[in-house]
């Protein structure tokens, strides 16, 4: 018998049943995991509202409000044969083969049983829905609330799901999707497009790509379901979202929040999210402390962190992912509910079928906004499960949401990204796939098959970016890719539209003519890859981005930031050698240019972690370099990526932090551009004029001070305000320092001998030095 441990304060075990794969013990909801336990999918059922849970073959988990008896399942099986060990934690069982474990939620009545015979589904649900009919949808969403997805979607789960969570109106779309909502949005227009079947039930009709059927509950709250010539009728009410354990939660306040995190035992990040819910995850892993934080993240934790802040509630201003009448804490900034003690104000649940909200209204939050960096799964070939969570970590502490996994067509590569996602969780970090086109075929039909299988094989991982709603896909390149279909329209439609468990958003970086894009069906977005450097040689400017955005239609646009470029490959090789202009202080100016126009921007994508070829990585250094060592190695560029912290809180927020602590960053190329090479056989790059011979500060200060500057023969004094400063010196031959002296003559921060510029390299470099203090 599995270990019940703390499963027993919401739910007890009923023991081993039999179950059939035609006919389901439970069938109200269903979810395959490789984190399976039994606390686990009791929180999964929990959160869905159901009152049993069963877990079955190690990696199963089932929900429902009755246990269903058939021919081939249903009944009390031998203890011993609930023997397999579960996915998520070998010590503990999860049924077996035909056989599930089942537990029933603490409270509620006597187990339930109907009789089911082999009679075909019902297209409909419960009585206490009325189909409203087929409607358009769009990226804005007809119904608003939460949403899941699940490949065993039928309308009946899916009501149940929307019932559970409090909400009135339950939508099925894309044949996997289930949307929720108190009222559909104004405007809203019927379709008749609603042609796909549901992902669990086949003789169901669950929407279709932008349509979405529509059912409101109506005011009765017993439900009578009909599988047979018998039946069973169960009433149960909707939980209110202010706590769906039964149990009373306090809400201790609101606090500050850091890197190391308040609650940090467990995270997970749900577009569903509400206080109740994350209550719910919460104890059901055995945590007697629940956090929420930016809208749609969940923090667990059995104690506060020693030194944890509070702070005023205003803080705590995002609407809950879920729920936008709640709040679920801000940026950086936690609400946290404590189970069973503390002080606050105390919340019951309740079995009404109105929510009951804890916190106070507000508008509806702007869609959260995210920032990744771009990760060379090419680049990663001696990368373990470590290796990755060194990089997660360190990309967290920068302020970076997530990577997007750029991947080609060595087969090795799966299991990286495999190894990257399974780094990712229990964090708050998110990963999406980026497809490399100019490395992945696509001129077959065949060709399709890699592609759904990195976007179907991580759609369900809780560590999957989701944006409004949809799973995120990207490209580098493939403006020419038909895949066997004719054209780029049929050809991409088919590779990421169909034969694909949830819906997505396509953002493809195209390099053709942008006034094609509108044109483009399968394209939700653009990424807007070379908007991050100028192309030639002036400084950046928006001129890039608003071509795009002009011929973007509204959809969703991904901003490039990147701090350098410059390639060194000869014929022989990738033949590739130029650079782009990456003067004055590109990487800081570019991020002011982003937070001027973020109203405009969905996603930053910052260019890259880890491309040494072309040299603008901000990761740490790696062993897997694709011959780029003769440009790359001794130019650590870590020192961007603590500098980006500053940067994404602001574009994300909409402030800049407050600078807390001096700090200089100082950066340069090796050597003057006219420079000649003595042994350089790839030759000087292309485009070289467009840079200018000058080093680059930039000053984060708390205060005034002077900044001295010097470098070889050449120096310089600047006044520094609070804030930050971004200045210039003409370079020189030597090693470069920096100083700040504040109004009584004081050195206060220095940097010293931080690299040095010579006149005769062996090889041509145009790659860049950035040193910083400590």
């Amino acid at each position: 018998m599995p270990p019940v441990w703390l499963c027993c304060i919401l739910y007890s075990p009923l023991g081993c049943y039999s179950d059939s794969t035609t006919t389901r013990a439970l069938q109200g909801y269903a979810a395959t995991t490789s984190t399976n336990t039994p606390a686990n999918c009791e929180s999964t059922c929990l959160n869905q509202g159901f009152t049993y849970a069963g877990v079955e073959y190690g990696q199963e988990c089932y929900c429902g409000n009755s246990i269903v008896v058939s021919s081939g399942g249903g009944s009390v099986a031998s203890s011993s044969d609930c023997n397999m060990a579960c996915s998520g934690d070998s010590t503990q069982t999860c049924g077996a083969g035909n056989r599930m474990f089942i537990y029933q939620r603490s409270g509620s009545p006597a187990t339930a049983s109907t009789t089911s015979t082999t009679s075909a589904a019902t297209s409909t649900a419960s009585s206490a829905w009325k189909s409203l009919g087929c409607y358009a949808d769009s990226s804005t969403r007809v119904l608003s609330g939460p949403n899941t997805s699940s490949s065993s979607l039928t309308t009946e789960t899916c009501q149940s799901y929307c019932k559970g969570q409090g909400y009135s109106y339950a939508g099925t779309e894309y044949s996997v999707q289930c949307f929720c909502a108190n009222s559909l949005a104004s405007g809203a227009s019927t379709s008749s497009n609603c042609n796909m079947a549901c992902g669990g039930n086949s003789a169901e009709t669950c929407g279709g790509n932008y349509a979405i059927n529509i059912y409101q509950l109506t005011a009765s709250s017993t439900t009578t379901t009909t599988t047979t010539t018998s039946a069973v009728s169960t009433t149960s009410a909707a939980p209110t979202t202010t706590a769906s354990t039964g149990a009373t939660w306090t809400n201790m306040g609101c606090y500050q929040d850091t890197s190391s995190r308040v609650l940090g035992s467990y995270s997970t990040t749900s577009s569903s999210n509400t206080p109740a819910s994350c209550e719910a995850t919460c104890l059901g892993k055995g945590y007697t402390y629940a956090g929420t934080e930016y809208g749609q993240e969940c923090w667990c934790a059995s104690s506060i962190a020693s030194g944890a802040q509070s702070i005023a509630s205003s803080n705590c201003n995002v609407a809950c992912a879920g729920n936008s009448a709640q709040t679920c804490g801000g940026t950086w900034a936690i609400n946290i509910y404590s189970y069973g003690g503390g002080t606050g104000s105390t919340t019951t649940a309740t079995s009404t079928t109105a929510p009951t909200t804890t916190a106070t209204a507000t508008a509806a939050p702007t869609p959260s906004k995210v920032v990744v960096a771009h990760h060379m799964v090419g680049n990663t070939y001696d990368y373990t499960q470590a290796t990755w969570s060194s990089d997660i970590a360190m990309a967290l502490a920068g302020g970076i949401d997530g990577f997007a996994l750029n991947v080609g067509s060595v087969d090795w590569e799966l299991s990286r990204v495999t190894d990257a996602y399974a780094a990712a969780s229990g964090t708050s970090f998110k990963l999406f796939v980026s497809l490399d086109m100019t490395a992945l075929p696509c001129a077959g039909a065949s060709d399709a098959n890699l592609v759904r299988s990195y976007l179907n094989n991580f759609a369900s991982h809780p560590n999957q970016l989701y944006y409004k709603g949809r799973q995120v896909i990207s490209t580098f390149s493939g403006s020419d890719c038909t895949f066997g279909q004719g054209s780029l329209n049929a050809g991409w439609n088919y590779a990421v539209k169909t034969g694909v468990s949830a819906q997505n958003y396509f953002i493809p970086s195209f390099f053709s003519d942008v006034s094609t894009f509108a044109g483009n069906s399968f394209q939700d977005g653009d990424f807007n890859w070379n908007g991050g450097w100028p192309m030639g040689s002036t400084d950046i400017d928006w001129s890039s981005d608003q071509t795009h955005l002009n011929a973007n239609s509204g959809r969703l646009y991904i901003a490039a930031v990147t701090p350098a470029f410059f390639t060194h490959y000869g014929p022989n090789s990738y033949n590739k050698n130029w650079i782009y202009r990456s003067d004055d202080n590109l990487y800081n100016a570019r991020w002011d240019m982003l937070y001027q126009h973020r109203s405009q921007i969905d996603i930053v994508e910052i260019i890259s972690w880890n491309d040494y070829g072309e040299s603008h990585y901000v990761g740490p250094i790696g062993p897997d370099q694709p011959n780029s060592q003769a440009w790359v190695n001794g130019f650590d560029h870590t020192p961007w990526t603590t500098m980006t912290k500053y940067y994404a809180d602001a574009w994300r927020t909409g402030v800049y932090p407050t600078i807390t602590k001096n700090k200089i960053y100082l950066s340069s190329r090796p050597h003057p551009k006219g420079a000649s090479a003595s042994s350089d056989s790839v030759g000087i790059p292309n485009n070289w004029q467009w840079t200018d011979d000058n080093i680059y500060c930039v000053v984060f200060s708390t205060g005034s001070y002077t900044l001295k500057l010097s470098i070889g023969s050449s120096s310089g004094s600047f006044a520094i305000t609070q804030g930050v400063n971004s200045v210039k010196l003409a370079m020189a031959i030597g090693s470069a320092s920096a100083s700040l002296v504040d109004g009584s003559g004081n050195t206060v921060l220095s940097l010293n001998n931080a690299f040095t510029v010579v006149s005769n390299p062996t090889t041509y470099n145009f790659n860049y030095y950035i040193a910083t203090t400590s």
